[in-house]
């Protein structure tokens, strides 16, 4: 287990690094980004949406797409998104916005529809329509008489001006024509084509050849295909593609654009279209996939399946060995939370919701769980559980969690058959013990029987005079019930303590449990002359024991210090029972004895089984008392010191 938490860890390490990277360019990518839920609802918008509606990001999220929507344009923003949403696709539309401070800016959306997200690609066409009236008025200078030649310089002047403004946006801002022979061109391209294509402006102002054939080859049928799409739809044009330079270098190229028919058929995305380098985005994409697939893989191969959820949208998805674990085929289960928790058994669900959200609000470091869970047959299999919050939103709270599940079926079943095992052992050395003790502990219930007789005929004389003092009758009475009350006690201890049952952990005060084991143990401590010493601490807390199994072992236990110190020559035998807080969460039983400290040797073979020093015994019971301990998750260990005597040490865990 420790092997695969550290494996597990590792991945994770990787898998956060790689969406580090993705995060990071969400985050500053210079075009504004927004991701929607299927209620229209903002999850995620990056810094350049903030700055766009000029609204910070926390008033941004969890409100309506539409409230930014101009109401012209309301009625076909929500055809739109009732369609994204009824089916994957990518979309683009333009439409005019609310900015944060009153005025209204259009836009074109990129919209691409994903499992009941949308997500959306904002660019402010704002400079563009500018721009663009601008770059009109050059091409109508352009075809004035020679008489205007000096509004023409005015427009030539202002052209370069343009050239160094667009020289500051990152990438290349462009106008592309086709034309009705086929061939194209870019009338106007920004300097930015010389570092992201390796050409100048004058390269391909009249002929875009050069640029065309940079195109990776396994790209340009894509490319081509594309444009022609948005040419016949005469829609937003949108794609990513790889160049191939002379030398060998490859880079990643996003380009968008808008056609426009034109008088003489060409088609003209005006130069407010762009491309820029996603060399690096599609790099750490990669990267990503790749952790996440070796962490799946790593996972999967040891047979555990891998389920990631979104804690904010209970969105969920599900390995395919997760899903094969209770029955199901890929497609049997929808990617929820509630897939899972409807399938806890009944009886842990609650242990597990407690668990999941102790860890959710950090009360534990780790998040890990045995329930049961329903397969697909109604069958139920037992189920480790193990995850780690992989991400959280910016106010702190968990967004992502991811983690395995564990078929421990047979390990379960295997654990309750040592269960009956070591209870059916318990019972035998239970028995043992109160064969050995008989004696003892028929002394012990003679007593009060012999003292009920005889306060009976005492009673009978009393009642025989002709003037009974009712003083004296009533309270030998109360003796003669005292009596048999403590001869009945020890009688119900003893059956209680033979009885061979499955028992169950009660809530437990442990100072009673340890003054109902003296009744069975006096006896034979007065044989000996043995003084039993109490030091019970006050106010404890209860514990949840099995009261039958811990009786045992600390009868065991006293019975071990009683024989050990009948064969001693101390005239002062003891043994001393304690209970103590050890900590905030341990509780501590002690039993010591005064006698001769139990030989090295020896020492290092007292918890194995069929080892004793006895002549006649099995050497089974310290090794079963152990065990019994170990099944309440606590621990049974002992010191002994020539001169001090032994120290046997019960520790329970308090819950």
């Amino acid at each position: 287990m420790e092997v695969q938490n550290e494996h597990l860890r590792s991945s994770q390490t990787q898998y956060e690094q790689s969406e580090g990277y993705y995060a990071d360019l969400f985050n500053n990518a210079p075009v504004g980004h927004l991701t929607l839920t299927e209620n229209e609802l903002i999850s995620e918008a990056n810094k350049a949406a903030t700055e766009l509606f000029g609204i910070e990001r926390h008033d941004l999220l969890s409100r309506r797409f539409a409230s930014l929507v101009v109401a012209e344009d309301a009625d076909r923003w929500y055809l739109l998104f009732a369609q994204l949403i009824k089916y994957n696709q990518a979309v683009d539309i333009e439409l005019m916005l609310k900015h944060g401070q009153g005025r209204y800016f259009p836009v074109q959306l990129n919209c691409l529809s994903i499992n009941a997200k949308v997500r959306i690609s904002i660019t402010d066409l704002s400079n563009i329509r500018q721009a663009e009236t601008v770059l009109r008025d050059v091409e109508e200078t352009v075809a004035i008489s020679t008489e205007q030649l000096h509004p023409l310089k005015n427009q030539i002047d202002l052209l370069h001006t343009l050239q160094k403004i667009t020289s500051l946006v990152p990438g290349m801002v462009y106008k592309f024509r086709l034309r009705p022979d086929g061939s194209a061109h870019f009338p106007f391209a920004s300097e930015g084509i010389r570092e992201l294509f390796q050409l100048s402006p004058d390269d391909v102002r009249d002929d875009a050849s050069q640029l065309f054939a940079l195109i990776h080859p396994d790209d340009f049928d894509g490319v081509v295909a594309s444009i022609q799409k948005a040419v016949q739809d005469l829609a937003p044009w949108s794609h990513e593609f790889r160049m191939k330079f002379y030398d060998g270098t490859i880079r990643w190229v996003s380009g968008s654009s808008l056609p426009e028919q034109e008088k003489d058929g060409s088609k003209l995305w005006y130069w407010y279209g762009f491309m820029f380098d996603i060399t690096d985005r599609k790099h750490r994409e990669h990267e990503l996939r790749e952790s996440e697939f070796l962490w799946k893989f790593a996972v999967e191969g040891s047979g555990d399946g891998v389920w990631d959820w979104n804690v904010q949208t209970n969105q969920a998805i599900y390995s395919r060995i997760w899903k094969e674990m209770l029955g199901y085929s890929e497609d049997d289960l929808l990617p929820t939370y509630h897939e899972w928790l409807w399938r806890i058994h009944p009886d842990d669900k609650l242990s597990v919701k407690e668990a999941l959200q102790a860890y959710l609000d950090r009360k534990t470091e780790v998040y890990a769980v045995e329930f049961r869970l329903r397969c697909k047959d109604d069958s139920y299999k037992w189920i480790l559980a193990r995850g780690i919050v992989a991400d959280y939103t910016e106010e702190g709270s968990p967004l992502r969690m991811i983690g395995t599940h564990t078929d421990i079926s047979k390990r379960k079943f295997q654990e309750q058959q040592d269960k009956e095992h070591l209870n059916q052992l318990a019972h035998i050395t239970r028995l043992g013990l109160m064969g050995e003790m008989a004696t003892g502990i028929a002394h012990e219930v003679n007593q009060p029987l012999t003292a009920t007789v005889n306060y009976a005929t005492a009673l009978n004389l009393l009642a025989s005079l002709d003037e009974p003092d009712l003083e004296k009758i009533t309270k030998i009475a109360s003796l003669v019930s005292e009596q048999a009350l403590r001869a009945g006690k020890i009688i119900h201890r003893m059956k209680s303590f033979c009885q061979n049952q499955n028992t169950s952990s009660t809530s437990t005060d442990i100072n009673t449990l340890i003054n109902d084991c003296i009744l069975l143990c006096n006896s034979d401590l007065k044989k000996h002359n043995i003084t039993l010493n109490l030091e019970l601490a006050e106010a404890l807390p209860m514990l949840f024991v099995d009261v039958i199994k811990i009786e045992q072992v600390l009868i065991n236990l006293i019975r071990n210090s009683t024989e050990a110190l009948a064969g001693n020559d101390n005239p002062i035998k003891t043994v001393t029972l304690s209970s103590l807080m050890l900590d905030e969460n341990q509780l501590q039983i002690q039993v010591r004895d005064n006698g001769s400290a139990v030989e090295q040797a020896i020492q290092e073979k007292l918890f194995i089984p069929f080892f004793t020093t006895k002549i006649e015994g099995m050497g089974m019971g310290l090794s079963i008392c152990r065990s019994l301990i170990a099944a309440h998750k606590g621990t049974l260990t002992f010191d002994s010191l020539s001169g001090l005597g032994t120290c046997f040490y019960i520790t329970l865990p308090i819950k």
